[in-house]
């Protein structure tokens, strides 16, 4: 029997690594769908800057209102 803890990977894991366990996300972020900020990228340049870094979660954050916009998202969940 092995002494070595058991490891079962999730679908975005590859490795065992600690260092691969994480998963990079921002909780906080605008983009130019609010207008009380001062950002020049949209909502789909963010999330495909966000992809091309690694990032596996975002939040984006308006001021005083709901961003839903399906079709910003449309298919990201596969990433």
């Amino acid at each position: 029997m092995s002494t070595q803890p058991s490891h079962k990977a999730t679908p975005w894991q590859t490795s065992t690594t600690k260092e691969q366990d994480w998963i990079k996300i921002d909780l906080h972020i605008h983009t130019l769908d609010d207008p009380k900020d001062a950002v020049d990228y949209s909502a789909h340049q963010l999330l495909e800057r966000a992809r091309s870094l690694g990032f596996r979660v975002l939040a984006i954050t308006l001021h005083d209102a709901v961003f839903e916009r399906r079709d910003y998202v449309a298919g990201m969940s596969s990433c």
